[in-house]
């Protein structure tokens, strides 16, 4: 285990493991692994946009998952199970130390601006919207249900068939053009489709927002 790679948030430099750090309070630290220790992770947790919570009890951490990584405190790993922790060692990278946390982990977690979960998109809105709700995360830990941000077609169908049976919203309404509904239908059904980079950002985009709004409306 001590060959795992932190991060030193205040020390601005990568450092070795501080095994009794479990709530970065006084010692921020960061650390690094490659996107494929996500799959790990989600066998014992659920991963709600920015938050990993444990399926039986619901014990919750934050997180960063960025394209090809994702990111855990320091405390947060220290919490976890040490036959989690052996596994997820394997995937420890030293990466770019100016990019290892994303603006809005930054606004959250470092600034603490509690404000960030309506400023920073409908993604990062909808997923406050189902941590925040015990009925949605007892429903994604008895389904295995992840919400994790899409950078590609495949997982921009994960993420619409999970968001959509979690809310419950609705996108065959006649409010919506049928272009907009063949697409959500092909998501839906991962129907072959080759989607650019942008198309993935601007559906994510769209159908979240389509979803906090009904969300908000079913909720008021």
């Amino acid at each position: 285990m001590n060959t795992i790679k932190v991060y030193d948030i205040l020390e601005n430099r990568f450092r070795d493991l501080i095994p009794n750090n479990y709530n970065d309070d006084l010692i921020i630290g960061a650390i690094q692994f490659t996107k494929a220790a996500l799959e790990e992770i989600k066998k014992d947790f659920i991963v709600c946009g920015y938050m990993i919570v444990h399926k039986a009890s619901k014990i919750y951490y934050p997180i960063d998952i960025h394209a090809q990584t994702i990111v855990l405190l320091e405390g947060s790993y220290n919490c976890l199970s040490k036959k989690l922790q052996q596994k997820l060692s394997r995937y420890n990278i030293v990466g770019n130390d100016s990019h290892i946390f994303s603006p809005f982990f930054i606004d959250w977690i470092l600034r603490g601006n509690w404000d960030c979960f309506i400023q920073h998109g409908p993604f990062i809105k909808m997923c406050s919207h189902f941590f925040e709700d015990q009925e949605t995360l007892n429903l994604m830990a008895e389904k295995s249900l992840s919400i994790v941000k899409p950078t590609n077609y495949d997982e921009l169908c994960d993420m619409t068939r999970a968001a959509i049976e979690l809310s419950g919203a609705d996108f065959y309404s006649p409010d919506y053009i049928e272009s907009n509904k063949y697409a959500i239908d092909a998501l839906i059904h991962h129907y072959h489709i080759l989607f650019s980079s942008e198309e993935v950002e601007e559906y994510t985009y769209q159908i979240c927002s389509i979803i906090c709004t009904q969300w908000e409306e079913s909720h008021a």
